[in-house]
């Protein structure tokens, strides 16, 4: 039985007999890369490597992300849409304070909170993978 084996992502080696860490560097958290004879492993080493990879919470392969990088690399529109985002924002909780009467407090809440968020999560940047090397620069 042949499956692929798992490369460092970090240091590039080809660590077959060492599935729970590096022997190289000691990082945790492997990528795909080459083949090899899964009958000579320890089946239990390979699971719990697995599963602990898969509880890291980093993805096997790079989600194409093409909204968000046009926006990092152009941040001034990214910031003409927050502004743009922030502005009903404003205007909805000032209504909501000079208001009155409890429906119309309760649409001006209702507007201010999903537009105030959205625009605070255009300026919000989610790391990518806590691994030492990112999946851009990695030799894999």
């Amino acid at each position: 039985m042949r499956t692929k084996d798992w490369i460092c992502r970090s240091c590039g080696s080809n660590n077959a007999a060492q599935f729970a860490h590096c022997t190289e560097c000691g990082l945790r958290g492997f990528a795909h890369g080459a083949e090899l004879d899964v009958a000579a492993l320890d089946k239990e080493a390979v699971s719990a490597a697995f599963l602990q990879f898969q509880g890291s919470g980093q993805a096997l392969l790079p989600q194409p992300r093409p909204v968000r990088d046009f926006l990092n690399r152009h941040l001034w529109i990214k910031y003409c849409i927050a502004l743009l985002l922030f502005i009903p924002g404003a205007v909805a909780l000032v209504v909501f304070v000079v208001a009155r009467d409890p429906l119309t407090m309760c649409l001006a809440l209702a507007a201010f909170l999903p537009i105030t968020m959205l625009a605070a999560a255009l300026g919000i940047e989610r790391p990518e993978s806590g691994c030492a090397v990112s999946w851009e620069s990695a030799d894999i």
